[in-house]
């Protein structure tokens, strides 16, 4: 059984690490730049971080496997509108 959920809650804990680290940095950063890389973080990492968090939910039997996909596509979707919104502001600071 540990070996089932044990990379869910790895991933979970890095991908959440790894959102903090990369947050502080970004703010120091400031700015625009610092903005679209907050963009970008919270599009991959929140996402990787959410999707570890809820295949966990489903290892442990709090919710069923079948409504993983939904979740996934979801997941991509909000993914995918922080990468626009990032481009976007990227775009302004660089013209």
């Amino acid at each position: 059984m540990i070996l089932r959920i044990l990379p869910n809650i790895i991933a979970a804990a890095f991908s959440l690490i790894a959102v903090v680290l990369l947050v502080v940095s970004a703010t120091k950063i400031g700015g625009s730049v610092g903005k679209a890389i907050n963009l970008l973080i919270t599009g991959i990492f929140l996402s990787v971080t959410v999707h570890a968090i809820f295949e966990l939910a489903a290892q442990f039997g709090f919710l069923p496997e079948y409504q993983l996909m939904p979740i996934m596509g979801t997941l991509i979707i909000i993914g995918s509108i922080f990468f626009i919104l990032s481009g976007i502001l990227a775009m302004k600071k660089f013209k």
